[in-house]
């Protein structure tokens, strides 16, 4: 393939990925800073566990319906469903953890929502 080609091939492909990236990496970014915001000097647990805390305590036992709520909102705001899961799975562990519930349960529950998030988000 000539020089040329293989250029023009790489332009239309970063043009193409350039909105997706931008959520990837922003959604990253995000999580992580969430992930070890519980490394402070003020002794306060993470975000993510704080934000699980709090969803364990209102939903109980009926997180898993929950669970499918949340995945499918982020997929439907954000129009994505890998975005979706970058974003919560962390604090899907987390909530199931703490409600001593099965964690592959609720992670599925997360990814089936985001799946269906996806099918009826509206995209551009």
């Amino acid at each position: 393939m000539p020089v040329r080609d293989i250029k023009t091939a790489w332009m239309l492909t970063l043009k193409q990925i350039k909105g997706a990236a931008i959520a990837l990496f922003a959604g990253v970014g995000m999580v992580q800073l969430m992930l070890n915001s519980g490394v402070n000097g003020s002794g306060m647990e993470s975000m993510l566990t704080e934000m699980a805390s709090a969803a364990a305590k209102i939903s109980g036992s009926a997180y898993p319906l929950f669970a499918t709520m949340i995945g499918m909102l982020g997929s439907f705001m954000s129009g994505s469903a890998t975005v979706s899961n970058i974003l919560f799975m962390s604090f899907q562990f987390e909530t199931a953890s703490i409600l001593g519930l099965p964690q592959i349960l609720v992670l599925s529950m997360q990814g089936i929502g985001a799946a269906v998030g996806n099918m009826i988000c509206v995209t551009t």
